[in-house]
């Protein structure tokens, strides 16, 4: 049920009402788990709130484009936390199953039209992934595309907040998707963030290590790529807590 408040490329509102549409449940039953959705939300932000009240001070209605794939487009993630935390102008290029080619155009876009002070970008899980033994996008392309991002955001007077790829559970991976067709590791995970580390090193742009994540299977879904409610409420806090850095 929860992925399925993930954004895809043709958004749609997240109501009961289209959900009966799409999954083999009753109205009010979809009713009573969005409420529950949402009670967790309200919990969360108040938490962030008291917990980081100075760097939501430093935050309080920036402009922010957010550029991600199903972790940063679950509705239930860090995204919507910080949102409603530090009442952000935010703007919502968030796609599931995204790769940083489908970001691209949006990225100059959102840069030019809403002239953001923010453009953070967490993007790769889906990239890096193998497909038939072959990288889903290969490392030249998304070295290519990281960098274009990262210009365009700047052109247009934007801080940008580079986070690298998290870790998967790999043993959970295996298990949920077929390991013939589609696998993936940290090994090859750190390739790509290797890209990342150099792409920021070079453009002088923070970079925040997902590493923290590391061996914490509680923090991820069965998947083992997802991260849980709890991985996503520390991910806002991370989030929280880089971001602010930029304008202290």
């Amino acid at each position: 049920m929860r992925f399925n408040l993930h954004n895809s490329v043709g958004r749609f509102p997240v109501s009961a009402d289209i959900f009966e549409r799409l999954l083999p449940y009753e109205q009010a039953e979809l009713a009573c788990e969005l409420k529950d959705f949402e009670a967790i939300q309200e919990a969360r932000v108040e938490r962030l709130k008291e917990k980081y009240a100075l760097e939501i001070e430093r935050l309080q209605h920036k402009k922010v484009v957010f550029l991600g794939d199903s972790i940063s487009s679950d509705n239930l993630g860090y995204r919507i936390s910080v949102t409603r935390a530090a009442s952000l102008e935010a703007y919502d290029a968030t796609i599931s199953g995204s790769v940083s080619s489908m970001l691209l155009q949006d990225t100059r876009l959102l840069a030019e039209r809403q002239r953001p002070d923010l453009v953070s970008i967490m993007i790769g899980s889906n990239d890096s992934v193998m497909i038939d033994g072959l990288h889903h996008v290969g490392i030249a392309e998304y070295e290519r595309n990281l960098r274009q991002m990262v210009v365009w955001a700047r052109a247009y007077g934007a801080a940008v907040l580079l986070f690298e790829i998290p870790p998967v559970i790999e043993s959970r991976f295996e298990k949920h998707f077929s390991p013939n067709r589609k696998s993936q590791s940290n090994q090859n995970i750190q390739i790509y963030n290797k890209i990342l580390q150099k792409i920021a090193h070079e453009n002088h742009v923070v970079l925040i290590s997902n590493e923290w994540l590391t061996n914490q299977p509680e923090l991820f879904e069965p998947d083992g790529i997802h991260l849980s409610v709890k991985g996503q409420e520390l991910f806002a806090e991370k989030w929280l807590m880089a971001a602010s850095e930029l304008f202290s």
